[in-house]
Parts: C-alpha cells; sequence; structure tokens
C-alpha cells in the first residue's frame, strides 16, 4: 500500500513527537530532550534503564493570571526517578523535588521544569488531573 506524500510527511511528524504515557506504557523520551507530563505519567530516559514518573503537585503559588502581583510564586512537583531495568540488587527509587524553573541534578541527569500549564486563575482551584508539564532534561556536564 503507497502512503500520499502528505500524509507520509504526517506519519513522519507524528512519529518524530515526544510525549508522555500512563502507567500502562512507557513512552522514551531522549536526553537530552524534553516531555510533557500529567500527574501519574512515566517515560523511559533514553537508552538508558532510568524511567521517570510524575508523582504530584506539592504546592502552586503562581500569580493568577487575571490578578496583579509583586511575585510571580512557582510550584513545588514531585518526581520519581527509578531504575526498574537495572540488575540486582535494583537500586531504591529517587523522589525528586522541582521548584520552579530551578534544575536539579540528580543521578547524572539534569532535570528543569520549563512549563507549568494551565495558568492559575483567581478563585479556581486546578485538580491534579488538570496539570501538564514540560520537563526538559540533560545528561549532567563535568565543569572545565
Amino acid at each position: 500500500m503507497r502512503l500520499p506524500v502528505q500524509q507520509l510527511l504526517i506519519v513522519l511528524a507524528l512519529a518524530g513527537c515526544t510525549s508522555a504515557t500512563g502507567a500502562n506504557g512507557l513512552g522514551i523520551v531522549p536526553v537530552p530532550g524534553s516531555v510533557r507530563m500529567r500527574v501519574g505519567d512515566t517515560v523511559r530516559l533514553g537508552s538508558v534503564a532510568r524511567t521517570l514518573t510524575f508523582s504530584s503537585v506539592r504546592s502552586d503559588s503562581r500569580c493568577p493570571v487575571d490578578v496583579t502581583c509583586i511575585q510571580a510564586g512557582e510550584t513545588s512537583l514531585e518526581f520519581v526517578l527509578d531504575n526498574p531495568l537495572s540488575a540486582q540488587p535494583r537500586p531504591p527509587a529517587m523522589q525528586v523535588i522541582l521548584n520552579g524553573v530551578k534544575p536539579d541534578t540528580v543521578a547524572g541527569l539534569v532535570l528543569r521544569v520549563t512549563r507549568v500549564e494551565p495558568a492559575r486563575h483567581a478563585g479556581k482551584e486546578i485538580a491534579a488531573g488538570e496539570y501538564v508539564v514540560t520537563v526538559a532534561i540533560a545528561g549532567q556536564y563535568a565543569p572545565d
């Protein structure tokens, strides 16, 4: 079966997209790379035997978009970095808390939240299942 060129280009474009999947299946994120995740999503990091799970939103003090604030505020997000495919004895999973846009270095990786959605609005709570975060993932580089 032959696909028209336009359909083939769409298929190739979608194949290059990185997205997280739920706990029932793992998406693979290249390192360095970035991924959009919802609470409960787990992704495999590149070809390494590590997974990253977005566990919870611990706090969200971002300034609502319909309010004027003195400070922008920040989020505190909890992730779990695990090695489920490693040989026995398996190393323990590591809890990672990312606050705001500050990067954290753990197990040879640099993790940084680059975007948190949806935006906050005054008087409206955001349910945990509504959060979508973008996480940038890079290898740790030795200083010169």
